[in-house]
């Protein structure tokens, strides 16, 4: 690893480290890219996200000088142990096919163990997941990735009955009137607490999960900035986030397991 796009996106003390030491360059994210600072570093692959032709447009500059440029798709996976199989594209990148199997191997296998578990449950509690934003709560559809985890877990999701994997944007009185009654409310953001949430709008109190503080967030790792170890490892390990799913959902089937991401959020 040669460069990133900026450190407050990064997480892992490692890599800042290195970036501290000035071994790994900060590039830029979106347009503009530093191309420069890119080109300098001299690498074989650049490696970025996109959802559209444009997204990779402030790459072509690095096309044009001959370095192949890969777009990582892992998001359209909707199967859980589908996103953690990119790492044999990362395997074979870098030489380490049999290690990247071997590495998924045993992910795909303690998932399956966690499955197992999460759906023997007697009782499915009832989810809600996201939050609005800038007007707009985007509820992620029943069959997508995020449906699919909770399924997993033993949860009853409250759009389990959509049978599509996009993202649903909905304005907040068409979630209230589906979601108040859920018993619990997860990924709501870059809250840490609920009184940040009720600052940022008071009609989450509406909703039974808040006013019962049953909310669970992601962001037990987070970086020092917005850099999120949940989104940088995540993906690779679906193992652990279907284990953190349980842990809330059915803490009666995960006694010594410790949450790798997750945490209830305290009222203030």
């Amino acid at each position: 690893l040669v460069g990133v796009s900026k450190r407050v996106h990064v997480a892992n003390k490692q890599v800042l480290g290195r970036i501290d030491r000035g071994e790994i360059a900060q590039v830029g994210d979106g347009s503009p890219i530093d191309n420069e600072k890119l080109l300098a570093c001299q690498p074989d692959l650049v490696v970025t996200f996109g959802v559209s032709e444009k997204d990779v447009e402030p790459f072509e500059a690095v096309r044009r000088a001959g370095i192949p440029v890969l777009v990582v798709a892992e998001y359209t996976e909707d199967s859980p142990l589908g996103r953690a199989e990119w790492l044999k594209v990362f395997g074979l990148l870098v030489g380490k096919s049999d290690l990247a199997n071997q590495k998924y191997a045993e992910v795909a296998k303690a998932y399956r163990s966690w499955q197992a578990k999460g759906r023997s449950a007697k009782d499915r509690p009832s989810v809600l997941l996201n939050s609005s934003f800038q007007g707009v709560w985007y509820i992620p559809g029943g069959t997508s990735y995020m449906a699919r985890l909770v399924d997993d877990a033993g949860g009853d999701y409250v759009w389990r009955e959509d049978r599509s994997s996009r993202v649903l944007p909905l304005d907040f009185e068409a979630v209230l009137a589906k979601g108040r009654s859920a018993e619990y409310w997860l990924n709501v953001g870059f809250w840490r607490t609920l009184a940040e949430g009720e600052a940022n709008d008071p009609r989450y109190r509406h909703f039974e999960a808040f006013t019962g503080g049953n909310v669970y967030n992601h962001m037990g790792s987070a970086g020092e900035h917005s850099g999120t170890d949940y989104f940088e490892r995540g993906a690779a390990r679906p193992d652990l986030m279907l284990a953190d799913l349980i842990k809330i959902l059915h803490p009666e089937l995960a006694r010594e397991y410790e949450f790798v991401w997750y945490e209830r959020l305290p009222a203030k």
